[in-house]
């Protein structure tokens, strides 16, 4: 309440008798001020507003007029009765209006919190462990969804997952489903877990209530719910832990909705359901072996275009051209793009321009010829081009499908390609393949490169089955690559419909060889590869050599004169004068070398004659993190290639060398084992010599070994990931991983440069001082007649003990089993739903430089510098990479939109005509 300040009342109703105020009853304040609240409108009361200062509006009465005392003095006098009444009054009035506002506020909460809630939530049957045994040794358990505890209404059903206590649902086990807000009731939703059976009633495994805040405040998390086991008959589960359920809840978008729509509309055993918005399949064209493919002209020969004339120009341009204007036409722009992958580092522009040297797998009648077309995988994309009837050396023009934007996600990712002669009925039969390496191209510069094309990924000899020419430009964050490369790249797995969609993707990333079965020549291959690395130890010697015998090796002119600086001996010598002087040195310094060892790596590659075997340097990738820019680097056709001829024949003579003299050493040793044998058999029995003849003329066949599968395939694995791990580590040390070569190079550097600062020799001594002086004095003696001969005569304490590790033990299982049952979860729920979209085969794309052999571009490549605001791309298709993000229903695409509106929803009866048509469905024209 405010403080009276001022009364006014009216002449009329002034009382006339100023004495009648003796008689009424005294009143405190507060019930003068509640009485007047009132009345204050008729009496002309002035109430001072809550937060006044009262002490200021009391020195304003104090010095009121003698004129407005006596009004004031006027209003005590009014009847007691009056004011009882009117404070009643005021109360009552003021309580109503206090409540009133509570409960309308009270429902302009719940309303808005109702509004606030989603209208639909998405539902996942995650899993369930260590459920109860209904059958004999296991049960069949499937979920169903009810409303309310009662069962009242039926929201969802899972299909049942055989012979498990511990079930994954999945995709096509109806994981996932919807529930509308208006069907949850105020006790939560009600999961039912049952055990199927063929014949009888399925009986119920045991319920779970979740409560209704759970669900509106669920945001895709994983939750485990404690299974109640209703029915006592059901086996207990031997397991320590209880039976639970996981589950997932969101709130569901419009793709969630599209995405099920779909899942609901077609037949539940359609796979592939959006491989079209995922896959660029070959385009293959009719041929009629009847049509000449020359004519002759006034210019000379003309030559047929293939696969056909350009759509945008008249048909008699472009039909017929000789050979010098099909090479110049086919090295013109691209006119129209496809966009595919997914990946916010940077675009890839890539164009298949030709082939040359291809060899003929047709039959070669009536010009049967090899039908070229080009595949390429990049991350989680697979796309193709048109196909070439009937040409060794293809071309592929501006306006026919050859040029294709990949967006980057890891900088480690290389791009992969394999040519195929096409077969329309049978496998596409591979020709060759290669893998270009994009960690040393830089921005605003196009490629035209050159490459050979080999059948094999792992063999000893190699022959060429042709070349392979593309162009490829860059558009990327400089700065962002550098850094990505410290992540790990996530692993991609493409899938694809068809049988022989699969063989051609199989053959553009393993080449000829399938590793998963028995190969005697794999076998061989990884022996010698292994064998290979320890040659390694005499390149380490000629630079052991070099740096203790002051070698110079950095080329230095000063006025004039020219010389070579042992700087590697400079900088050992140093360190050495150092480490000698001062130990605690050592540990920076073992950094220290290990970031020289890469620096010198680096510089020994920055040798080679051909730039393309160059690898940006230390300083580029530096200004690459700090500018976002790097030396351009012009590459002319043909640039150094006398050089490039003589440094790999001395490198070849210097190999060759070397293996003469192993084998010499080889020989020589073998000779005199012979001997040493010779004088040891002439020495023994002559039984014993027959026996040892006897077995060694006892060989082992090929065919014997087909027995010994099981123990081979095994050993083939392992020397397989071996290999693949010293691949790695290889590509790393010698730069042609330079992103990952340059951040480890730096926190050494870093490293060291911390370790230095640190007194090794001084914590190391004190350290062992306190050990010594605490563990080893005579005061253990009291340790051991005050605890521990007190902690082994109590008993009761020793079994608490083991019970708390007991308990911890079954904690740390616990954890364990969560974690396992999560990656298992994760596996077989991105398995089931890649299948569902792209198809049933599935095939690993390479994450990092796992290929024995890397491939470098001929000397007929070039290097031009490319300015982007003088030429635009025409995007005409997107195609979405095969990468899924999240859980339940991942995301899809680049978009903040889920790809399954942009592609699906525009188009549901496509849909329904795709699940209706094979052709379609199998990703075939």
């Amino acid at each position: 309440p405010g403080l009276v300040k001022n009364v006014k009342l009216p002449i009329a109703e002034q009382p006339q008798d100023a004495d009648k105020k003796d008689e009424q009853p005294p009143q405190d304040d507060e019930d003068v001020i509640l009485g007047l609240h009132e009345s204050s409108r008729n009496i002309g009361v002035e109430v001072v507003p809550p937060g006044t200062d009262i002490d200021a509006s009391l020195a304003a009465m104090t010095t009121t007029p003698p004129s407005k005392q006596k009004r004031l003095a006027v209003a005590e006098s009014i009847p007691f009765k009056k004011q009882k009444e009117a404070k009643k009054e005021a109360k009552t009035k003021a309580l109503t209006v206090k409540e009133t506002k509570e409960v309308t506020k009270k429902e302009t909460k719940e309303v808005a919190k109702q509004d606030e809630v989603p209208s639909k939530f998405l539902l996942e049957i995650v899993s369930g462990s260590d459920l109860p045994i209904a059958d004999l040794t296991s049960s069949d358990p499937y979920v169903k969804v009810w409303s309310s505890p009662k069962h009242e209404k039926l929201l969802h059903r899972t299909k049942p997952v055989m012979n498990s206590r511990d079930p994954i649902w999945s995709l096509k086990t109806h994981s996932l489903g919807l529930v509308a807000r208006d069907d949850i009731s105020d006790q939560g939703l009600v999961l039912e877990i049952k055990d199927y059976d063929t014949i009888g009633t399925h009986a119920t495994l045991g319920t779970v209530a979740i409560p209704k805040d759970d669900i509106f405040e669920s945001k895709g998390e994983r939750v485990e719910y404690e299974l109640n086991v209703t029915h006592k008959k059901h086996k207990a589960s031997k397991s320590l832990h209880a039976p639970r359920l996981v589950v997932r809840f969101r709130p569901s978008k419009k793709g969630d909705e599209v995405f099920l729509k779909t899942l609901r509309d077609i037949p539940e055993t359609t796979v592939g359901v959006y491989a079209n918005s995922a896959f660029v399949p070959p385009i293959s064209h009719s041929v009629n072996r009847f049509n000449r493919e020359t004519k002759s002209s006034p210019k000379g020969t003309l030559h047929r275009v293939k696969p056909g004339p350009d759509p945008a120009r008249k048909e008699n341009m472009t039909k017929w051209m000789t050979k010098q204007e099909i090479e110049t036409e086919h090295l013109k722009p691209s006119k129209s793009w496809i966009e595919c992958g997914s990946g916010d580092l940077g675009l890839i522009y890539v164009e298949i321009l030709a082939c040359n040297g291809l060899p003929n797998l047709d039959t070669g009648l009536m010009g049967d010829r090899t039908d070229a077309f080009v595949s390429v995988v990049y991350q989680d994309a697979l796309v193709n081009t048109d196909v070439i009837n009937d040409e060794l050396s293809p071309r592929w023009m501006p306006w026919c499908q050859r040029a294709f934007v990949f967006h980057m996600e890891h900088p480690t990712k290389q791009l992969l390609l394999g040519v195929f002669d096409y077969d329309v009925t049978d496998a596409h039969d591979p020709i060759g393949r290669v893998t270009v390496d994009l960690s040393n191209f830089n921005n605003h510069t196009e490629y035209v490169l050159t490459y050979n094309l080999f059948e094999s990924v792992l063999d000893e000899v190699r022959p060429v089955r042709g070349t392979i020419t593309l162009r490829l430009r860059l558009d990327v964050d400089l700065r962002k690559r550098v850094l990505a490369s410290a992540k790990i790249p996530y692993p991609n797995y493409i899938n694809v419909t068809s049988l022989n969609d699969f063989r051609a993707a199989f053959f553009v990333m393993c080449g000829e060889e399938n590793f998963q079965e028995l190969d005697m020549d794999a076998l061989k291959s990884y022996g010698n590869e292994l064998k290979g690395y320890l040659d390694l130890l005499y390149y380490i010697q000629q630079a052991m050599l070099t740096v203790l015998l002051w070698r110079g090796h950095f080329p230095v002119n000063i006025f004039g004169l020219k010389f070579k600086l042992a700087i590697h001996s400079i900088v050992a010598f140093t360190m050495g004068i150092f480490v000698v002087e001062d130990l605690d040195l050592v540990p920076g310094f073992c950094l220290f070398g290990i970031a020289w060892s890469m620096l010198a790596m680096n510089e020994q590659r920055q040798r080679h004659p051909s730039p393309w075997h160059q690898s940006a340097t230390f300083g580029d990738l530096w200004s690459a993190l700090l500018f976002r820019k790097t030396k351009e680097r012009i590459i002319e056709r043909g640039e150094k290639e006398p050089l490039i001829k003589k440094y790999e024949s001395e490198l070849n003579e210097r190999r060759k060398t070397k293996e003469e003299k192993d084998q010499q050493l080889k020989a020589g040793s073998k000779m005199v084992d012979q001997k040493l044998a010779k004088e040891e058999s002439e020495a023994e029995k002559k039984d014993k010599e027959v026996a040892l003849e006897s077995k060694a003329e006892a060989g082992i066949s090929l065919s014997m070994l087909n027995p010994l599968k099981p123990i081979l395939l095994p050993i083939q694995t392992i020397l397989g990931k071996v290999c693949v791990c010293l691949r790695v580590v290889r590509s790393i040390a010698t730069w042609e991983e330079n992103g990952v070569a340059f951040l480890l190079t730096n926190v050494c550097l870093l490293g060291g440069f911390i370790l230095i600062w640190i007194p090794w020799s001084f914590l190391i001594q004190w350290s062992l001082r306190i050990v010594v002086w605490v563990f080893l004095g005579p005061w253990m003696k009291l340790v051991d007649w005050l605890v521990v001969k007190k902690l082994q005569a109590e008993g009761d304490n020793m079994v608490k003990r083991m019970e708390s590790n007991m308990e911890e033990r079954s904690r740390l299982l616990k954890l364990r089993k969560r974690l396992i049952m999560t990656r298992k979860e994760n596996a077989l729920k991105l398995k089931d739903l890649k299948r569902y979209m792209f198809g049933d085969y599935s095939i690993r794309v390479p994450q990092f430089k796992e290929y024995r052999y890397p491939d470098v571009p001929l000397p007929q490549s070039t290097a031009t510098a490319y300015d982007p605001s003088r030429s635009s791309v025409t995007i005409i298709g997107r195609k979405h990479g095969q990468r899924l993000k999240g859980h339940m229903i991942p995301v899809w695409g680049n978009e903040e939109e889920d790809a399954w509106v942009h592609e699906v929803a525009k188009e549901q009866d496509g849909l329904l005509s795709l699940a209706k048509s094979p052709f379609k469905m199998l990703g075939m024209s």
